[in-house]
């Protein structure tokens, strides 16, 4: 049985090096990440806890700019990892990230304050009291809260045992016959063509599975698949994958396609989704005493979202706390036919930005 484990929390909070100790691989893989030092797009590791579970880690982008990168991988989570540096406490990407962690409904997570050998216990309980505001009202409050360092390696191997124990009370995934592969990743290798990654919900794929990219229609084959660097011949729900497809190039796929079914899930340009304010003080940093936002901010957000193929809420009455409203897609975006909804990706970025 595999799992999916994401990261979240502010830049230079230290998620990529608490990864690498806890599993030995870099997540960050581009020369820029390198050589700027900082997590640019998604990174990806894998490691067996001493259970014997397998989980695959999706490392985030704590930066502002790069918040659309941050959403793609956030999506499919078994748990999460909220990263907070000791040293600075909390910070606004810590806020919106675990708002996101919030919407997308995520309930399993270890708070866990890295670079735990840079402070004393006076400032880090102060900091620990401050992480137990923030998560309060969340889908994350009550989570375990761990110092560790991945320096000096205090407290790693508690954070390890907190996991296994935290994702035995996960349970399984369901099949439910109707395999989806949200596209987090292209790229082509060298003798096999193009590849493809992402996390597999809802069924189950094979070697020789003919398969169909949405939107767009095109049919594919899949070649070859690995999980956490082997080869398999099927994979299960829950699990990331990479899948090496036929019939298909790179510059005709980009993040966010679907992989599945033939004629299983039809494009969609308008939906209704669920949508909900954020949290009370979530966001309070850049909004004057009544709530609102700067116009130029507010212009800001509705620019990003457009560009990011988010898409914009249709007009309409405005929803405070939880309640839905239509929303109409930058371009066509995969729905499940049977429950009328888009990615849940995709809904909670527009539910952040309504």
């Amino acid at each position: 049985m595999s799992f999916v484990v994401g990261t979240a929390g502010h830049i230079d909070h230290g998620k990529s090096t608490l990864i690498t100790a806890l599993t030995g691989i870099d997540p960050d893989r581009l020369a820029e990440e390198k050589r700027r030092g900082m997590t640019i797009d998604l990174g990806f590791a894998h490691m067996i806890l001493p259970s014997g579970r397998e989980i695959g880690i999706v490392d985030v982008p704590g930066h502002a700019r790069f918040m659309r990168n941050m959403l793609a991988g956030a999506h499919g989570l078994d748990a999460v990892l909220l990263v907070i540096a000791s040293d600075e406490g909390v910070m606004p990407q810590t806020r919106e990230h675990l708002d996101i962690v919030d919407l997308l409904e995520v309930r399993r997570g270890l708070v866990v304050l890295t670079k735990a050998d840079l402070v004393d216990g006076e400032w880090l309980s102060l900091v620990r009291d401050e992480v137990t505001a923030a998560v309060k009202g969340t889908s994350l409050e009550g989570s375990p809260v761990l110092a560790v360092s991945a320096v000096t390696g205090t407290g790693l191997p508690e954070l390890v045992a907190a996991l296994d124990q935290l994702l035995a009370s996960s349970p399984e995934r369901p099949d439910s016959g109707r395999p989806r592969l949200p596209v987090d990743r292209v790229f082509t290798m060298s003798g096999f063509g193009t590849v493809v990654t992402g996390t597999l919900v809802d069924g189950s794929i094979g070697v020789g599975d003919e398969m169909q990219v949405v939107p767009g229609g095109r049919f594919v084959r899949v070649r070859g698949l690995q999980r956490h660097n082997e080869k398999v011949e099927k994979v299960g729900p829950g699990s990331r994958v990479a899948a090496n497809l036929i019939g298909v190039d790179k510059k005709d796929l980009i993040r966010g396609d679907i992989l599945a079914l033939p004629h299983s899930v039809e494009p969609r340009s308008r939906v209704c989704a669920p949508a909900r304010a954020p949290r009370r003080g979530a966001a309070s940093a850049h909004r004057d005493r009544r709530g609102r936002e700067p116009r130029h901010r507010a212009r800001r957000r509705r620019d990003r979202a457009r560009h990011n193929g988010m898409g914009a809420a249709l007009p309409g009455p405005a929803h405070r706390g939880r309640g839905s409203r239509p929303l109409r897609a930058a371009r066509p975006e995969p729905g499940n036919d049977r429950r009328g909804r888009i990615l849940r990706r995709r809904r909670a970025a527009q539910a952040s930005a309504s």
